[in-house]
């Protein structure tokens, strides 16, 4: 099976906000997840990813950031969307 892809993008007019989504073609619908740039929007980003890997049953997402110019602060959610070890579960 193949990589899901997961966007983010920055919420417009918002410094820290930002949103998560996959869009499925054969389902016709999207599914997407809003989170801060903080340790719980690590945790709900991770959840998110989960959801979709079970959904489709698949092992893996694959994050995509949408904007070049998004730079995330926090280190836990940098290593979920990089795919690192110790990320939040």
């Amino acid at each position: 099976m193949h990589k899901k892809q997961i966007i983010i993008k920055q919420i417009e007019n918002s410094k820290d906000r930002y949103i998560a989504y996959h869009k499925d073609d054969f389902l016709q619908a999207g599914f997407w997840v809003c989170f801060n740039d903080t340790i719980t929007g690590a945790v709900a980003l991770s959840h998110f990813a989960h959801m979709i890997q079970t959904c489709f049953n698949i092992k893996n997402t694959n994050f995509v950031i949408a904007d070049s110019t998004i730079q995330f602060k926090n280190p836990a959610l940098l290593d979920e969307i990089m795919g690192r070890k110790g990320a939040v579960a």
